[in-house]
């Protein structure tokens, strides 16, 4: 029960850091709960003033977060408190370490940097001759032990909410999210995450997309793509493909875009897509996004009869990025106006259509496991006597881990599990962002089976 209050607090403090900056770089190591559950104190890896505050201030979202996913015969008040365990672990480090700094600058020889993935390679290699498959562990009826991600071919008509739903009853799981959402027309790479591994879904989604889609040049909608109505109409057969390419280079870069009315965004505490069904229009405050990549040419209908002009597209934008106002943007530019259709995400930051699967196609055997979820990212291997430390929550010497960049990092064990993602804490030390494995876990199951 506590490892459960446990993962269900971390992540609702992992979304209220998108909104209480004081939040963030907090890690829960432990729920401590009353027998009577009338109580349960929250031990943090570390604890400054102002989280507490943040956290204080959150405390009613937290509890019913708990109420909510839990399920509990009573939903116990949170207390919270800096673990000591963790804190005493880090004065004895930092007492190792400047006793023997001068002779034994490397004294832990358990601690391995970038330098370590030839020997973790050589280890999997050995192992070879064993398939490693998805763990598996009767965890209870709250949490099943299934955890990873898995990558789904969305087909048009499904809503990702509809992806999640289904994930859930093929996997058995309740607890299954998805990163960046897709309309139910559009059609493509949805990553999906299982079990723990939901909480990586927050590097997931922040990574570049790449779509592909077809623009009508000279038809505007009401949801700026082929399933709204018709709100305007003017003949743009003829404009030229150079035109178009120029209008689209200047769409390219970093760029301001407004949210379009029928987004799944909040505005005031609802969706703007529940106000636009209500004829309701919002003021919507633009935000800047990144176009890498927009393509352009003539599709093999060109131009029409009816005074439109097909285009294909080939988008590589930002997390956030709307591509069916970037098409409305398009035909605005050129003096007209315009609305996608055929949208289809060709990829998510590392993952393709070339692994992804019909959501009535998976099976177990398609789980890749939680350290997938940070492809893109750089991954650093740790020997036993860090990972100790990492599955406690503790803050890490960045030079020992011999990180460079900004971060964020996987933490691996020698098996190549997931146990952490580590972020900057100050110039010299490193922090834990969210953390897999626990410190019951056998070393080589990253804290998943």
């Amino acid at each position: 029960m506590n490892e459960l209050l446990r993962e269900v607090v971390s992540e609702e403090i992992e979304r209220l850091a998108d909104v209480d900056e004081r939040l963030r770089m907090l890690t829960v190591t432990a729920v401590l709960s009353e027998q009577d559950l009338s109580r349960a104190t929250v031990l943090l890896s570390s604890a400054p003033a102002q989280a507490l505050q943040g956290l204080q201030a959150q405390r009613r979202r937290l509890q019913r977060a708990v109420a909510d996913q839990a399920r509990l015969r009573r939903t116990p008040r949170l207390g919270f408190a800096a673990d000591p365990s963790v804190a005493a672990g880090e004065r004895v480090d930092a007492a190792i370490r400047r006793l023997h700094a001068a002779d034994q600058p490397d004294l832990e020889s358990g601690v391995r940097g970038a330098h370590s993935h030839q020997e973790s390679s050589d280890i999997q290699d050995r192992d070879s001759a064993q398939p490693r498959e998805v763990a598996l562990r009767g965890l209870g009826s709250e949490r099943s032990a299934v955890s990873g991600v898995v990558v789904v071919d969305k087909e048009a008509g499904w809503t990702s909410h509809d992806v999640v739903a289904r994930c859930r009853k093929i996997f058995g799981l309740k607890r299954v999210g998805h990163a960046g959402t897709l309309d139910p027309d559009a059609t493509g790479v949805l990553v999906v995450g299982l079990g723990r591994a939901t909480r990586l879904l927050r590097f997931t989604g922040s990574q570049p997309k790449t779509y592909e889609a077809d623009v009508v040049l000279g038809v505007g909608t009401s949801t700026l793509d082929s399933s709204g109505d018709v709100v305007a109409e003017i003949d743009m057969s003829e404009v030229p493909i150079d035109e178009v390419r120029a209008a689209a280079a200047a769409l390219t870069g970093s760029i301001l875009q407004v949210p379009p009315m029928v987004s799944a965004l909040k505005v005031g505490g609802r969706r703007l897509h529940e106000l636009a069904r209500e004829g309701i229009e919002v003021e919507r405050e633009a935000r800047r996004v990144e176009v890498s990549r927009f393509d352009v040419d003539l599709a093999p209908e060109g131009r029409t009869t009816k005074g439109t002009q097909v285009l294909q597209i080939k988008v590589t934008c930002s997390s956030g990025t709307y591509v069916r106002s970037l098409a409305a943007d398009l035909g605005a530019l050129l003096g007209g106006c315009a609305h996608v259709r055929s949208l289809r995400r060709t990829s998510a930051g590392a993952f393709s259509l070339d692994e992804a699967r019909r959501v009535g196609e998976l099976s177990i055997a398609d789980v890749l496991p939680p350290a997938a979820a940070m492809r893109g990212y750089t991954s650093v291997t740790v020997g036993p006597q860090e990972a100790a430390k990492v599955r406690s929550g503790r803050l890490l010497d960045r030079s020992d881990l011999q990180l460079s960049g900004d971060g964020p990092w996987s933490l691996l064990d020698a098996l190549g599990d997931l146990l952490a993602v580590y972020g900057e804490r100050g110039p010299d030390m490193v922090a834990p962002i969210v953390v897999l494995a626990t410190p019951g876990d056998a070393p080589g199951t990253g804290g998943l089976g």
